[in-house]
């Protein structure tokens, strides 16, 4: 069975509270992208996780791996077939694009179609809330609010046609250290995402990128300041506007279809040692491409 499991990024991203478990309460538009990661399943003997292109995130540790343990502790082992998962990963990792929860949310759906299980995205939803935040939305994709921890979802009106032009630098940021800065830090929440709910009911790229915004974006700046020359970089390639995807170090430029392109290639001479990449929006997380 051969899925396609699209990165996301957050066209806005607020943290409002707190939870007592110390998890952050969050409230964001989430956005699937046409860039994704090539993942198969078929039966096996025992059950494994495969990535040729990157072996250093293979493993027990990898979200599909636990995606496999989670389902079967939800089914039992009897009815949760044993696997071989192989990820061709083609969305950057740790990037705040979230490569390990869309493979997870992909080996969630094959597995439940692959075994006969037949659960409801309520249960799959629930399962993925406990293996990663934004393996709910991964599951459904699209264009969605996510509340709570991420596992409060609600459909929102599609994104119209547009191009993203994404930069990932060549080093990692903790979420755990984004999250504690932005602490420190005392920032309030931004408060505003009625401005996106509303672009996104018009349907104008004018209003969805003035919209833009990520709370997480002043933490990260303060740890890594070398991202605003992103930021500055792609507003001045034509980008109607700039944000940091999740908890970074992404981050992305909202262009007219036809004008990505170029952009890209110029961000490419300007970050050599940078993923750039260059995508559409996607109407769903997971598309299954073959079921043989």
């Amino acid at each position: 069975m051969r899925l396609a499991a699209h990165a996301k990024i957050n066209l806005y991203l607020d943290v409002v509270d707190r939870f007592p478990d110390g998890y952050h309460a969050i409230r964001s538009v989430m956005q699937s992208i046409s860039l994704a990661d090539a993942v198969k399943i078929e039966l096996a003997r025992k059950t494994g996780v495969v990535c040729p292109e990157r072996p250093d995130i293979c493993g027990v540790d990898n979200l599909a791996y636990r995606a496999f343990e989670t389902f079967k502790a939800r089914v039992g082992p009897e009815a949760a077939p044993e696997i071989r998962v192989e990820i061709s990963k083609r969305i950057p990792v740790a990037a705040g694009l979230a490569g390990g929860s869309t493979d997870a949310a992909a080996t969630l759906i094959g597995l439940n179609e692959l075994s006969g299980a037949g659960l409801g995205a309520t249960e799959l939803v629930e399962m993925g809330a406990s293996i990663g935040a934004d393996v709910p939305f991964c599951l459904t994709g699209g264009t969605m609010l996510a509340e709570g921890k991420g596992d409060r979802l609600s459909n929102l009106p599609a994104m119209p046609e547009a191009e993203f032009v994404l930069v990932t630098p060549a080093f990692t940021l903790s979420t755990p250290q984004i999250y504690s800065t932005l602490d420190r830090l005392g920032m309030r929440p931004l408060g505003h995402i009625d401005a996106m709910l509303s672009a996104l009911e018009v349907g104008t790229l004018d209003q969805i990128a003035a919209a833009l915004d990520n709370r997480l974006q002043v933490a990260a700046l303060y740890l890594c300041p070398e991202i605003e020359k992103v930021l500055n970089d792609l507003s001045s390639v034509g980008a109607l506007g700039v944000s940091l995807s999740g908890s970074g170090p992404t981050v992305f430029g909202l262009f007219e279809v036809g004008r990505g392109e170029k952009a890209a290639e110029e961000m490419r001479s300007a970050f050599p040692d940078a993923f750039v990449g260059l995508a559409l929006p996607s109407r769903r997380g997971i598309d299954i491409v073959d079921r043989h």
